[in-house]
């Protein structure tokens, strides 16, 4: 039976309809699939939290954060810090980066000591990048800061052996205040993803994980402050923002704001920005209004990329804020 040029252009038209009808249901499927799968999977990301003593704990998002009770995430200035934001008493330089001057007591130098000779026990190899402080002992930063998947398959892990954060420093061993680890905190999504390349002899980092929490042995966040935290979305582009660390191309040990703003949501739990990064900067908080919408973790053709505060994330540092106001507040 031959058709008539008309009829097969209704039934075309007909056939369309409701090709894109199905398309857009099944487009809509995904989306909602995704979503729910994703907030499965972050409710249970795995958790290892390195000791100062060595040992080393295992546990996942929903069981760390289950019983977190109430506890304000707002930013904290102490009497160094005027209302205004730190980063906005600073001097330009002619790279369009802003030098921190004085520095913000409520970012710093992380200092992270591997024992990579394991035939010659001891600190041998110095990894420094950026960190903010989140309460009174807490700090966050990028993970690869302190875990290496070149050193996984030594005694250390992959681990750093000594973690130590120096607060507002302004120049080599100056600095407002310091202390050691007694505990960090990655994701084995990022020890489970990132790997060393022997062919290139590079480490290559799941950045969609590039985060850690790390609880000081001492209560610092009294004197320098802390940034309070913020989540981030499609609602966040577009936002401007500061990206605040110690990148190694300056002056060592002066802290530097690069501005820019929020251009993309990529992968899972990343975001574009911007923002000039360099090497050091890496750990650095991405604020706005004295919140953290982010960490600084890598450079892009465009600027740079962070991992965002996703849900299991603030869950985390929720938790920790919490956990820290317990130890350190007046009953």
């Amino acid at each position: 039976m031959k058709l008539s040029k008309k009829v097969c252009f209704r039934l075309k038209n007909v056939l369309s309809k409701y090709c894109l009808m199905a398309f857009a249901l099944l487009g809509v499927l995904n989306v909602l699939c995704y979503g729910i799968c994703a907030t499965d999977y972050l409710d249970n990301e795995v958790i290892i939290t390195k000791h100062s003593d060595g040992t080393k704990t295992t546990t996942t998002v929903s069981e760390i954060s289950k019983n977190t009770p109430p506890v304000d995430c707002s930013a904290f200035l102490p009497s160094s810090i005027s209302s205004e934001s730190a980063s906005l008493r600073s001097i330009t330089d002619l790279d369009g980066r802003t030098l921190i001057s004085p520095p913000d007591s409520r970012i710093g130098v992380l200092e992270c000591g591997f024992d990579s000779n394991p035939s010659s026990p001891g600190i041998d190899v110095y990894i420094y990048s950026s960190a903010s402080l989140q309460c009174y002992d807490i700090i966050i930063s990028c993970a690869h800061g302190l875990w290496i998947p070149e050193y996984n398959s030594l005694p250390c892990d992959g681990w750093a052996s000594e973690i130590t954060f120096y607060a507002g420093e302004s120049a080599p061993n100056v600095y407002i205040a310091s202390a050691s680890y007694s505990s960090a905190s990655i994701s084995m999504n990022f020890v489970n993803n990132s790997y060393y390349d022997d062919s290139d002899s590079s480490n290559y980092f799941a950045f969609d994980w590039d985060w850690s929490i790390i609880q000081l042995s001492t209560d610092i966040g009294s004197t320098c402050g802390w940034f309070g935290i913020h989540s981030c979305g499609n609602s966040e582009l577009g936002l401007n923002i500061d990206l605040l660390g110690y990148p190694g191309d300056k002056t060592p040990g002066s802290p530097w704001r690069a501005a820019g703003e929020i251009t993309a949501m990529t992968q899972i739990n990343m975001f574009d920005t911007s923002a000039f990064i360099y090497s050091g900067a890496s750990g650095g908080p991405i604020v706005y209004s004295n919140n953290v919408y982010g960490i600084a973790t890598v450079k892009t053709n465009y600027g740079s990329g962070g991992t965002r505060m996703y849900s299991g994330l603030i869950s985390l540092i929720t938790t920790a804020k919490a956990e820290s106001a317990e130890r350190w507040e007046e009953e």
